[in-house]
């Protein structure tokens, strides 16, 4: 939760812009062509950005977790462990303020989360 929550809050102007902007542009970026696509596509939208890093890492976590114990976990264990990490970040996104951060911005924590 406070993973999520630090980066909701660099998106909305609290962090640094410029990790952020470029973060925005690796994300709307993503499937749309261009010149250097490739490139684009080859770097991770979080590169630089240590709050998504750290909400990235713990996606991780509990992919390996839910793989590693999956044998041992009930489906109703694995999908309470999925839809509680789901649930949260949508009500991030649908409590984001309208006027805290850009359009723009708005959509790269959309996409980001």
């Amino acid at each position: 939760q406070e993973a999520i929550d630090k980066l909701c809050a660099c998106f909305n102007g609290q962090g640094d812009r410029t990790i952020v902007s470029k973060a925005v542009k690796r994300l709307l970026g993503h499937g749309h062509g261009g010149q250097d696509s490739a490139v684009r596509s080859a770097e991770a939208w979080w590169e630089g950005f240590a709050e998504a890093q750290k909400c990235v890492n713990l996606l991780q976590n509990v992919y390996d977790l839910s793989s590693r114990n999956s044998n041992i976990m009930t489906e109703v264990q694995l999908e309470e462990l999925w839809f509680g990490i789901l649930g949260f970040t949508v009500r991030k996104q649908e409590s984001l303020p309208e006027s805290a951060a850009s359009e723009r911005r708005k959509t790269g924590l959309g996409l980001a989360l």
